[in-house]
């Protein structure tokens, strides 16, 4: 594990990476992070990444997993959404990941193999309140029916999401390490199929045996996808991903 110091600096980097063959690279400033703090994200996002694949070239190392993003797509034209879809990203922490993108095809013109993975919406067993911007949904609203406090919905919570648990999540991160068909492609990883934030919310309070749990409608969030869905034919077929 590398730690967020360890990414502003090439020399440190360079010395924790030696000796490894392959390097996962997920860190980095997540999209209300990023859009909160645009300056941030391009030191967590941009200069970072640039580092970790600038370190594992000088390295050796035989291939990385830079971990995208489903926001470089935006607001989808259609669904499921496929790898050929547009790149339609409206928002800062997109840009940093189609920087990210095109990077790793930078390095790998010099001989740095690698794989891209675009995660849908992820949630899991240890997923916490505390982790902030990767605790959106699921743990946040769980915590507030706990606490009893009203599940918040934005617009008329008819947006969708695509949900993917954290260990497929994972082993679709493995795949594209080790099949060799997967150097120099992108995966959208999720499951394709479409819940409603309703949906869950409504799921939840069942599931916790409170079905009178109170939910509150706010204004729409201008940064939020109205509909999610991920095509993982490709995905199934090169990676053997289910």
């Amino acid at each position: 594990t590398i730690f967020k110091e360890h990414l502003a600096e090439r020399a440190v980097l360079k010395e924790i990476i030696q000796g490894y063959e392959y390097v996962l690279h997920t860190a980095g400033h997540l999209l209300l992070k990023s859009e909160a703090d645009p300056f941030g994200a391009i030191q967590a996002n941009v200069v970072a990444t640039t580092n970790v694949l600038d370190a594992c070239l000088q390295s050796g190392v035989r291939k990385v997993v830079f971990t995208s993003s489903i926001s470089v797509f935006g607001e989808p034209s259609y669904v499921p959404v496929d790898e050929a879809h547009p790149l339609n990203n409206r928002t800062f922490y997109g840009a940093t990941k189609l920087f990210g993108e095109h990077t790793c095809r930078y390095y790998a013109d010099r001989g740095l193999d690698y794989s891209i993975i675009r995660p849908y919406n992820l949630y899991g067993d240890r997923a916490s309140p505390k982790n902030g911007a990767f605790a959106q949904v699921v743990p946040k609203w769980i915590q507030l029916i706990l606490a009893g406090e009203p599940i918040v919905l934005y617009g008329d919570g008819s947006q969708l999401m695509d949900l993917v648990h954290v260990s497929d999540m994972a082993e679709a991160h493995a795949l594209a390490l080790i099949r060799r068909a997967a150097g120099g492609e992108s995966f959208n990883i999720g499951t394709g199929i479409s819940t409603s934030a309703r949906e869950l919310a409504e799921l939840l309070v069942r599931a916790m045996g409170v079905p009178d749990h109170p939910i509150e409608y706010i204004p729409q969030d201008i940064c939020l996808v109205k509909q999610r869905r991920c095509d993982i034919s490709k995905a199934r077929k090169i990676l053997g991903y289910e």
